[in-house]
């Protein structure tokens, strides 16, 4: 257990910064996806082939 109350404080703050950078990095985790998956069956739909969409979404 941990007596000191400023170190305490610290500990929170670091743990609440630390499941903010986790949510925002998978929000932007998602959101990627989302993109490279538009990518693909934009691509596929307009003739684009199979391999060469999943290389443009890929290199997204």
């Amino acid at each position: 257990m941990n007596d000191n109350p400023f170190e305490g404080l610290v500990s929170n703050i670091e743990t609440e910064f630390n499941q903010a950078l986790i949510e925002k990095r998978g929000t932007i985790t998602l959101m990627l996806a989302r993109i490279a998956g538009a990518t693909y069956t934009e691509a596929v739909s307009h003739g684009v082939p199979h391999g060469l969409a999943q290389e443009m979404a890929h290199d997204y």
